[in-house]
């Protein structure tokens, strides 16, 4: 596969000038396995070895350069992650937290529709089912969308290239529309923005989870900070993200910091893949439960203003 670099404009303002954050390591980019490994959301690579930039005119952070569309687009659509549905459990907690938050937002009613962007297996998408909501999910990767509707038993999920979503539900408008922890993967997140934008009614909520670049943790562990990673592309703060929002049509109403809960056998896979990510597996240990923040991940609610 090829390992051609491209040098995107900035994907918010369009600017061409960059300042280099941390410098790319050349040989280890050379010499690293090209595969959908790296985009697995469980994905042991927390090493960074990509050039990170700033972009100087309105300071969002992304790999520069980076990765061929083309290339990155047939990894992530063939990303095949068994430790993510491994440890399911941990994400339902998650998810029925973070359905909690949009409520208070936007009180449930039964004829309200969701749509759950980058769904993956759909595991967002059961917690709303099991509430008896009418809810859908889109994602790039065809076969674990199929996946996904087998185990629901279901038809809701649906696969395509992002451009195309809008054209899946061609008689839809959405109330509210999800996105967890996949905006810094995208090619384009502004084009992603939009897109959510087309798909939601008047009014309607979008809420979505991402690092927090300019977090204290961030800052204070540097280069160290685990969520720099191959397969995250774009870093936002707070300013980045709202400017892009509102690029996109949007009006930030509400922003928090966003808890994972994690098993402890997935926290200790996280920490040592050697011998204590082997624990992973122990009944035990996946059935304890630990609520994870350090601040450096928030939920963003936005409100569609035109």
């Amino acid at each position: 596969m090829r390992r051609d670099l491209i040098e995107p404009n900035c994907d918010l303002c369009g600017g061409r000038e960059f300042s280099v954050i941390y410098e790319a390591d050349a040989e280890k980019i050379a010499s690293f396995k090209l595969s959908s490994e790296m985009f697995r959301c469980t994905s042991e690579m927390h090493e960074f070895f990509f050039r990170l930039a700033r972009c100087r005119t309105c300071s969002l952070v992304m790999v520069h350069p980076r990765l061929d569309d083309a290339v990155l687009l047939e990894l992530a659509s063939n990303v095949e992650d068994s430790v993510y549905d491994d440890e399911k459990q941990g994400r339902f907690i998650t998810f029925k937290k973070s359905l909690d938050a949009i409520d208070e937002i936007l009180p449930p009613r039964e004829d309200l529709l969701y749509l759950d962007f980058s769904c993956y297996l759909g595991l967002f998408v059961e917690v709303l089912l099991q509430q008896g909501r009418n809810v859908q999910g889109v994602d790039i990767c065809k076969k674990v969308v199929d996946q996904g509707n087998r185990r629901l038993g279901e038809s809701c999920l649906k696969s395509g290239l992002m451009e195309d979503w809008p054209d899946l539900f061609p008689e839809q408008k959405f109330d509210a529309i999800t996105s967890w922890d996949a905006i810094e993967h995208v090619l384009s997140p502004l084009d992603y923005l939009k897109t959510a934008n087309r798909l939601l009614k008047p009014g309607g909520l979008l809420t979505l989870t991402t690092m927090n670049y300019d977090s204290l943790f961030a800052r204070a562990t540097g280069k160290k900070w685990p969520w720099l990673m191959p397969m995250h592309l774009y870093y936002f703060t707070p300013q980045t993200l709202k400017r892009m929002l509102e690029l996109a049509g949007f009006q930030v109403v509400k922003r928090t910091t966003y808890s994972h809960v994690v098993s402890l056998g997935y926290l200790l896979y996280k920490i040592n893949s050697g011998f204590l990510g082997k624990l992973r597996k122990w009944r035990a240990l996946k059935n304890i439960f630990i609520p994870i923040n350090f601040g450096d991940f928030m939920t963003v609610y936005a409100q569609k203003t035109e």
